[in-house]
């Protein structure tokens, strides 16, 4: 997720900070019986419950959630082997403390919405969702900043050359080296950090 560049026609005029109609599958409908998470309520509860258990990092001092967490992380290391020493559960580990907690108890299945199969989409449309293709824009001679932080929308207007692009890039407030970079790579992240120093997206090509 971030910044990119795209090569579109000169012409091009797809509307600012909207989603490419190429990039939205239009035969997306979420399951009704799931909601579109593709779990059962008892499994969004247990979800709920192990979150409930990990240590909140906007209140670190509450000592009950605390003392609870450290209990579940125990657990977490007791049945996968994990090393001791984390003290904060992150998702990927809960997720698998859940799914190790289920295999014990012969229900590795559980919890998943059996009437979409646990992908959350109505099964009526589900053939025709997997089977769409996404449309990437018209391509051209243009110079053209995308950000990919939703499904991918245009952000600045259409550059016939190189050297504009990056003129233009300049008086949006990033560095001329960082926006060189940038078109020759053509990609960056949303975010880097280095040298102690967050550098957002374009100028963490610097």
């Amino acid at each position: 997720m971030g910044r990119e560049i795209y090569r579109v026609p000169l012409d091009f005029n797809w509307p600012l900070r909207k989603v490419w109609q190429g990039f939205l599958n239009p035969y997306w409908k979420q399951c009704a019986h799931c909601g579109g998470t593709g779990a059962t309520a008892g499994d969004r509860w247990f979800n709920k419950w192990l979150e409930e258990f990990q240590i909140s990092a906007t209140n670190p001092t509450d000592a009950n959630r605390n003392a609870r967490a450290k209990e579940l992380h125990e657990l977490f290391v007791a049945l996968s082997g994990e090393p001791k020493g984390v003290v904060l559960l992150e998702w990927g580990q809960t997720f698998s403390l859940k799914q190790k907690l289920l295999e014990i108890a012969g229900l590795p299945g559980w919890g998943r919405c059996t009437i979409c199969d646990s992908t959350g989409i109505d099964a009526a449309v589900k053939a025709k969702y997997e089977a769409w293709e996404e449309e990437l824009p018209p391509e051209g001679e243009g110079y053209q900043l995308w950000e990919t932080v939703s499904e991918g929308s245009p952000i600045s207007p259409v550059f016939p050359t190189k050297e504009t692009f990056v003129d233009y890039l300049v008086t949006q407030g990033y560095s001329r080296e960082a926006a060189l970079n940038f078109v020759e790579h053509g990609w960056a992240p949303t975010m880097m950090v280095r040298g102690g120093k967050i550098l957002n997206d374009i100028e963490s090509c610097r």
